[in-house]
């Protein structure tokens, strides 16, 4: 992969801006078409989602995110500034209370 760099956003939309929320991860990506990270995530697919019963998924490549960085944003519930937090790039998200 010429530049594995990669970020993935994760948001829920609510016309009420109060609502809004994010969970931003960066780090690095990796294409994979086997092995048995590839097996086990295919099978957990599955597990969740019935409909990938009847889909080819071994022939479709999957991408593997390692976090870095991940930002986690939800509004205060109290007045004043709104800063989003940083973790360091552990699995756990850093919500605002």
């Amino acid at each position: 992969m010429e530049n594995p760099n990669t970020c993935l956003v994760v948001d829920e939309y609510a016309e009420d801006w109060r609502k809004l929320r994010y969970v931003l991860v960066m780090g690095t990506a990796a294409v994979s078409q086997q092995g048995k990270r590839f097996r086990e995530a295919i099978a957990l697919l599955r597990k969740k989602y019935k409909q990938y019963n009847s889909m080819k998924l071994e022939n479709r490549p999957l991408i593997i995110i390692k976090p870095l960085r991940i930002i986690a944003w939800k509004p205060l519930r109290t007045s004043g500034t709104v800063k989003p937090k940083e973790s360091d790039g552990s699995i756990q998200p850093v919500l605002n209370p």
